[in-house]
């Protein structure tokens, strides 16, 4: 089970969040690329069949998929701590029409 914690950081450490986000994106991948690299060995054996009747095959698929759905968890983590920095350090201008303050409403009624 997978939980979202919000957390703040100061817009100056940002790009340091960033990097450790992508770190442990890099240790996701290798790990993702050490799986594959298992089936494939496993695939490649004389005799796979026992491996595969005896559910490796399938849990390491099983795990290969958790680490992509993990994988894709930190990198839409990434992709929306930098779109929120551009927005910092890149303000944009603001379209559309002025916002007006409402008209305050009189709390007494007046006798005609």
């Amino acid at each position: 089970m997978h939980v979202q914690i919000s957390y703040s950081v100061k817009v100056g450490d940002i790009p340091k969040e960033l990097v450790k986000q992508l770190e442990k994106s890099v240790k996701i991948s290798e790990k993702t690329t050490f799986i594959l690299e298992q089936i494939k060995d496993i695939m490649e054996e004389e005799s796979p069949s026992e491996k595969i009747s005896s559910g490796e095959v399938v849990n390491s698929v099983e795990d290969l998929r958790q680490k992509l759905i993990d994988l894709d968890m930190n990198l839409q983590n990434i992709s929306g701590i930098l779109s929120s920095y551009e927005d910092i350090i890149n303000p944009k201008p603001r379209t559309g029409p002025p916002i007006m303050p409402e008209p305050e409403e009189d709390s007494e009624e007046q006798d005609g």
